[in-house]
């Protein structure tokens, strides 16, 4: 299921890479998945991560996420919901942020992966 819904947000336009860069000008935005393991070496970098919502601690109140290379704990404080819905464990999402020094992802955007166009 997770290699389906990454492989479906890689098609979708926002995240496609140009294959050639013709316009010396102005180049083509994109934004890039980063895998959960990589996010260590990007302090303060802003990241987009699908990952899976993994465990909630209702305790002390701490959400991780998961991929297949690793699990981080998220700060969903500061958060913004672009999509309408119910999220829960054991549910793949797509979040931009950027991990701070004390190792903890802080959130700035949440959704649902995008869906397939018909095209």
């Amino acid at each position: 299921r997770f290699f389906f819904l990454r492989r479906r947000v890689q098609r979708n336009k926002l995240f496609l890479k140009p294959a050639l860069n013709l316009s010396s000008g102005a180049s083509q935005q994109y934004f890039e998945l980063t895998e959960v393991s990589a996010l260590l070496g990007c302090v303060g970098e802003s990241k987009f991560i699908l990952c899976m919502i993994s465990t909630v601690d209702h305790e002390d109140g701490k959400v991780y996420v998961e991929d297949l290379s690793g699990t981080v704990e998220v700060d969903f404080a500061a958060c913004h919901f672009t999509t309408d819905g119910f999220y829960t464990e054991n549910m793949i999402v797509l979040v931009e942020g950027s991990m701070q020094p004390g190792g903890v992802f802080l959130a700035s955007a949440c959704a649902f992966p995008p869906l397939d166009s018909l095209e």
